[in-house]
Order: structure tokens, then sequence, then C-alpha cells
């Protein structure tokens, strides 16, 4: 269980739909996904850069309080219930809480913001290679985090790679013709990469 939950006193509930945008720039929040999913984009380039999918149980928004105002947002997935907190909020109640506790909760705020920070570094990185190889590798990082089957929308898959719907489409079906993936619908059964 997260140590965030020792917050979840003080936190405000609100339900979000499906593509509703959780927090922006000039309106951080930090909290606990109660259920659901978000994605996080980073925001200080040219074009946005879709970064992590984050699911129930996890924390969203920790860039905000560990490292002041971020340029990223967070937009559910799917319906989302969120248990959350404004950052000087977050950081009254951290002071009143038992040394331990604010240290365990910072720990695993600092957590969340190094594998933030550790993507945007691997997204930066993928910019330098081709637009197949960059579809492929982020293929491999989503079936070494779901399995052999990867449920996902050209336009999604796309957003993760910084590239194009329409190029996207056309990587996946060179994929399919060369035998390396299968289609069925929205999801994508690796055979070999």
């Amino acid at each position: 269980m997260s140590t965030f939950s020792v917050l979840l006193p003080y936190c405000r509930i609100d339900r979000f739909k499906r593509g509703e945008v959780i927090f922006r720039p000039d309106n951080p929040r930090v909290g606990l996904i109660v259920d659901g999913a978000v994605v996080v984009d980073y925001l200080a380039s040219r074009e946005s850069l879709s970064l992590t999918h984050r699911g129930a149980g996890r924390i969203v928004g920790a860039e905000n309080i560990v490292l002041g105002s971020c340029p990223f947002t967070a937009t559910a997935t799917s319906p989302v219930t969120l248990a959350w907190l404004a950052p000087e909020k977050l950081r009254g109640v951290l002071e009143r809480l038992p040394h331990d506790q604010q240290k365990l909760v910072y720990a695993e705020l600092a957590e969340a913001v190094s594998e933030l920070q550790i993507e945007l570094l691997q997204r930066i990185a993928l910019r330098e290679l081709s637009a197949r190889e960059r579809v492929l590798r982020t293929l491999r990082k989503l079936t070494a985090e779901e399995g052999r089957a990867v449920r996902i929308t050209c336009t999604r898959l796309g957003r993760l790679c910084g590239v194009s719907r329409e190029t996207t489409n056309n990587i996946l079906n060179a994929l399919i013709g060369d035998g390396c993936i299968e289609r069925q619908g929205q999801t994508l059964i690796l055979r070999t990469i």
C-alpha cells in the first residue's frame, strides 16, 4: 500500500471522465489514483511528449511538490478517481505528520519524480532514432510491462513514440507484413521483435 495513504484523510476525492485534464502547470495537484488510469505529458518542447501511463495505486503530480512548477499535464485515459491535495496544502499537512511518516511520503514522492525524469530522458533519446525504431522500442517497453499482447490505438502509440498516427499505422502494417506482430482490433500481439 502506498505511504501516500496516510494523507488520505486530508485529501479531496474527485472523479474525472476519460479525456479530462486532471492537472496542468497552472492548476497543480498531487494525488493518489484510487482507480482508473492517466497519461502524463511533458509540455516544455515544441510538441508535447506523452510520457507515462499510471494506474490505480500510483502517485501522480509528485513533480509539482518536489520540483515546484513543472510543464506537465495529466489526463484521464479512463474514468479516474483521484485523492488529491494542492501542493501548498500537502506541504502544510506534511509538516504536521510525525518525522518518520514525513520521510516515507517524501521518499515515495521523490521515487515517482525519478521515474518520470528517467522516462523523459529516454523519450528525448528516442528522438534520435528512426520512426520505425521508435515504434519498435516503445512496443518492446509496453510488452515488457504488459505481456506479449498490448491493447493500444495507433494514435496513442504514435504519441508515445513522437510519430504521427498515419506513420505509426504504416509502420505497424509493415511489421505485420514482416511477421513481427499480429493485430486484432486495437490489440497488438508481438511474435518476434
